[in-house]
């Protein structure tokens, strides 16, 4: 029913689940949902490659902003 566009109250309304939990028990996970949670999940994979590509993180380095702050450093 959720997956229907039900509202959770109405589809606990109608079977008789008086209390969340056992709606919680019977709102089973479809294998569509499954399938789609691995989708997510591959593209959110590829997307931090994709980003990765477009930021070299070893170009980028802490040491160059430790400079810039360290020049009003009398021991440096």
């Amino acid at each position: 029913m959720i997956r229907n566009g039900i509202s959770e109250e109405v589809a606990m309304v109608i079977p008789g689940h008086k209390t969340r939990s056992v709606f919680d028990r019977y709102n089973i996970t479809s294998y569509d949902d499954l399938v789609e949670a691995g989708e997510k999940i591959r593209d959110g994979r590829e997307r931090i490659k994709r980003q990765a590509k477009e930021f070299d993180h070893r170009t980028a380095t802490a040491s160059d902003e430790t400079r810039a702050d360290d020049k009003s450093d009398p021991v440096n």
